[in-house]
């Protein structure tokens, strides 16, 4: 294996088949390697793609992002939706949010905000939480829905019940501002905890300020600085 990057380090959890209990999370792992040095151990590139034709999904789905972005490879939207397409048919859900993408924006298909929703909520019913902030976003936009604060905020909470420390930033923030939802300062101190807890740095400057201001919370310095800490 080459040298260069983080490549062996992928190459040997990819190779070696360390088997993912978190599917998007380790796949991703994987991704951002790519997103930083692209594919480009030889050896890497050829085990990945022969795993790939032999059907593996996430090494399908590695291919597809690769072609995407033009990690290594040559960026072509045409082998990205192939190899997208391939691994949606096995069901993996980083590919079928990733696809849906595709039809979202338009990008080498025709637009369709209609098929990017369905497979979106797919996902989502699935416990990707990335798809339900994707749904949160079009109906905050209005992308291809009916604009709507309250479904918004209902597709986040989803994210945020699914764990996602973003997501439940979010909440927080939504509930404080009641943003599709009923202003609750103890609810927004709450969602933010969960988030902090999770190491979001934004929630725990949230918190922080919730502390210090007595929002929701029992006005507390001492804890006010010591989040305002882990936020720094």
């Amino acid at each position: 294996m080459g040298d260069g990057g983080g490549q062996p380090k992928l190459a040997h959890w990819f190779l070696n088949d360390g088997k993912r209990s978190e599917p998007f999370v380790e796949v991703q792992s994987l991704i951002d390697g790519l997103m930083r040095d692209g594919i480009t151990d030889e050896g890497l590139a050829s085990a990945i793609r022969a795993m790939a034709e032999d059907g593996d999904p996430d090494a399908q789905y590695v291919l597809g992002t690769a072609y995407q972005y033009g990690l290594g490879l040559d960026h072509s939207d045409e082998k990205s939706f192939k190899w997208y397409g391939r691994a949606v048919a096995q069901g993996h859900l980083p590919a079928i949010y990733d696809m849906a993408s595709f039809y979202l924006f338009g990008i080498g298909v025709r637009e369709s905000p209609e098929k990017a929703f369905d497979m979106l909520r797919r996902a989502s019913d699935e416990g990707l939480p990335e798809a339900s902030k994707q749904i949160a976003w079009m109906y905050s936009a209005g992308h291809g829905v009916e604009k709507s604060e309250t479904e918004s905020f209902k597709w986040t909470f989803k994210a945020a019940e699914q764990g996602d420390a973003g997501a439940q930033t979010d909440v927080g923030y939504m509930y404080g501002v009641g943003e599709g939802t009923g202003q609750s300062d103890e609810k927004a101190a709450e969602w933010y905890r969960k988030g902090a807890e999770q190491g979001h740095a934004v929630a725990q400057f949230n918190l922080d300020n919730m502390y210090y201001k007595g929002l929701g919370v029992k006005r507390s310095y001492e804890e006010a600085f010591g989040w305002f800490l882990k936020a720094a």
